[in-house]
């Protein structure tokens, strides 16, 4: 939905996205470990179908992941 702008399950264009915020709740984030900040994550909504999909979009943010390994 992302890069393409559709539903990959309905095929419709009617999406809606919600960037992670620090003001919002713990659903918009995800703990890369315990001492560190956490990533904020963006979802893409179908608002026909109710498919959702997650980003991180920040690259900084995804780099951190990989020294989890």
């Amino acid at each position: 939905m992302k890069n393409n702008k559709k539903c990959p399950k309905c095929d419709s264009s009617a999406l809606g996205r919600k960037r992670g915020s620090p003001v919002l709740n713990s659903w918009s984030r995800i703990s890369v470990n315990l001492t560190s900040l956490d990533v904020w994550v963006t979802r893409f909504v179908c608002t026909e179908c109710g498919f959702i999909e997650e980003w991180i979009e920040n690259p900084n943010d995804l780099k951190r992941f990989k020294t989890q390994e």
